[in-house]
């Protein structure tokens, strides 16, 4: 293998390379939790700063998690921790056998204990004292050695952790790119299919609970998700904190506003009426007209910063709408509920508005092997913490035996360290 080949290997197995990986992760999962993603192009263009919404629209940060930079982080950063793991691998199954193993020469130095005139039953106490089984003894130039171990398992805790990591990346992974966003609204009695399923979900009502300085206390929409056969297949109340789950779906009380009818006539002819929301609109290709409404201010007043509703109650309704005509934006203004409204042969008026409800459904795969992973992540830090590795070696010389327990490297994990510490054992 070539030199050079051999330091990429060892570098995309470093801790260095994943946390810089982790870190750029970091930073692009902050844009994607900040930009709301998979809307339309039109909702950055009208929301946001010109600046900010070229840059959105640009680097196509609206769908960052199926970018293809975003994908080759995370590949990246699975790849690394899969050559971790796997060089790891082999260094835990190395100590475990290397623990079972009778101890060496050179292991028999420095002992902890030295204890005069003790026989073979005594030698097997100290074993059980410590929780040591599986007792073994071989012979050194006629010196019984005495060994076992316990905890071998307790290697397996820091691997198991990075094991349980990969596998919470891949699935989160996954589920982030088969990601499911989107959302149903309308009026009561509205019937909203979900896009790219069978399923309609059925508004049957809508009520706002204020409270008594009339902020919202809570919105709650009575709901009914069925086939496309018409049939029920769940029903109940949507409100924050209780969602309705159906086949991994999730539909949650997202917001609310408000919506209106509008009828449009042209030299008395009625050319059609359809709900239009706070910020949709009425479009009509054929004559070349968009009516868009931007606002409903249920209890209006003009302020010197401009419009706003002084309570939540139809006292005094008003519609900001656009006119638009070719493209291009010919009428601005506000106008009642009922009220008609001109121009050139056209007249439309808006009426019986109403509150809406919002809801926004999302499904995400992944869910049950992120579990998976996150118990394999508690096993290791179990077996790290609470099972460490220990040997305990006895040699005996006539009447005398000498208590071993530093095989370790870890001095954390070695037995000289506990003997130094329990002076009143028993034995």
């Amino acid at each position: 293998m070539k030199l050079w080949f051999k330091k990429i290997f060892a570098f995309l197995r470093t801790m260095k390379f994943g946390l810089i990986l982790l870190g750029m992760l970091c930073l692009v999962s902050v844009v994607g939790s900040v930009v709301p993603q998979g809307r339309e192009e039109a909702f950055y263009l009208n929301n946001y700063p010109p600046l900010w919404s070229q840059l959105i629209i640009t680097f196509k940060a609206y769908n960052i998690y199926h970018s293809s930079g975003f994908i080759a982080l995370f590949i990246a950063l699975a790849l690394n921790l899969f050559l971790c793991s796997t060089v790891r691998l082999k260094n835990v199954i190395s100590k475990m056998k290397k623990l079972s193993l009778a101890p060496s020469k050179t292991q028999l130095k420095n002992p902890v204990e030295c204890i005069n005139c003790l026989n073979a039953d005594s030698i097997k106490d100290i074993f059980k004292s410590e929780g040591f089984k599986n007792i073994k003894c071989t012979t050194y130039d006629s010196t019984e050695i005495y060994y076992s171990n316990k905890n071998k398992i307790g290697y397996l805790g820091s691997w198991l952790i990075h094991i349980g990591i990969l596998v919470i990346i891949v699935f989160y992974s996954y589920g982030q790119y088969t990601f499911f966003d989107t959302a149903v609204f309308g009026t009561p009695g509205t019937k909203q299919q979900l896009d790219g399923t069978n399923y309609t979900m059925n508004i049957e009502d809508f009520e706002i609970i204020y409270r008594d300085d009339g902020s919202v206390q809570q919105y709650i929409t009575q709901g009914t998700l069925t086939d496309k056969d018409g049939t029920s297949l769940v029903s109940g109340e949507i409100y924050v904190n209780n969602p309705m789950r159906y086949d991994g779906y999730t539909f949650y009380q997202h917001s609310t506003g408000w919506a209106s009818e509008v009828n449009v006539f042209k030299d008395g002819e009625n050319l059609g009426s359809e709900i239009v929301y706070d910020g949709t609109a009425y479009i009509n290709n054929k004559e070349f007209i968009v009516i868009q409404m931007h606002h409903l201010y249920p209890d209006f007043v003009a302020t010197e910063t401009g419009f706003a509703s002084i309570s939540n109650d139809l006292n005094n309704p008003k519609i900001l709408y656009s006119l638009l005509y070719g493209g291009q934006r010919v009428d601005m203004n506000l106008v009642s509920p009922g009220e008609d409204a001109h121009w050139r042969d056209f007249t439309f008026n808006f009426n019986n508005p109403e509150r809406y409800t919002y809801l926004s459904v999302n499904k995400m795969s992944g869910k049950f092997g992120a579990l998976i992973g996150s118990i394999v992540i508690m096993l290791g830090l179990f077996l790290a913490f609470y099972m460490k590795p220990k040997q305990l070696i006895v040699e005996r010389k006539a009447e005398t035996i000498y208590i071993y327990g530093d095989y370790s490297s870890d001095k954390k994990n070695s037995l000289k360290g506990n003997y130094q510490t329990k002076k009143d054992i028993s034995i």
